[in-house]
């Protein structure tokens, strides 16, 4: 009984520093739970080098280098597992400059709970401040300089990706061409 309670705390403690919410209910880790940070999407924010977006998120299952702009190149996760979650993380200099995470079948949320499936009218009563800069799309200022967190509703499904983006890219990639 004792090994099984220190192998589900263990448990609970690696997801809990790759950004899951901890199976394992402790009132002292419910606050750093919370994946969907102002400085961080499940522990990657912007600045992070590979070697530490492969150290939180595992081994990427594609290297994407077409599609994107000169020097770019993106980690590519499409399916959660429950070493990491689903997303991309696009690189420049070899620094991430654009984090985003696809929330279907992820526990991550923001400290108030907004995660996969939240309604539009759930998030903006979490988050009044959100400004609406497309259709189903809202952001938030971030922590890091020059950057938003974007949150994509999807009709009928609620809240399915969240990105560290600069509005910039955000007007440029999402908006006008729909994705980056």
């Amino acid at each position: 009984m004792r090994l099984q309670r220190t192998f589900a705390v263990a448990i609970a403690a690696s997801a809990i520093s790759i950004g899951l919410k901890a199976t394992v209910a402790e009132p002292a880790v419910q606050g750093a739970a919370a994946g969907i940070t102002p400085t961080a999407l499940a522990a990657v924010g912007i600045g992070a080098t590979p070697a530490q977006v492969r150290e939180r998120w595992g081994p990427p299952t594609q290297i994407q280098r077409t599609g994107l702009r000169s020097g770019e190149y993106a980690l590519v996760y499409p399916n959660a597992t429950f070493f990491g979650p689903a997303g991309y993380v696009i690189f420049r200099g070899g620094r991430a400059m654009h984090v985003n995470l696809r929330l279907y079948g992820s526990r991550l949320a923001t400290r108030k709970g907004d995660g996969e499936g939240t309604t539009i009218a759930r998030f903006r009563a979490h988050w009044p401040s959100a400004r609406k800069v497309g259709p189903g799309l809202y952001d938030l200022p971030a922590w890091h300089p020059g950057y938003v967190l974007m949150f994509l509703f999807i009709p009928y499904d609620g809240l399915a990706s969240v990105s560290l983006i600069t509005p910039q890219d955000l007007t440029s990639c999402i908006i006008q061409h729909g994705s980056c």
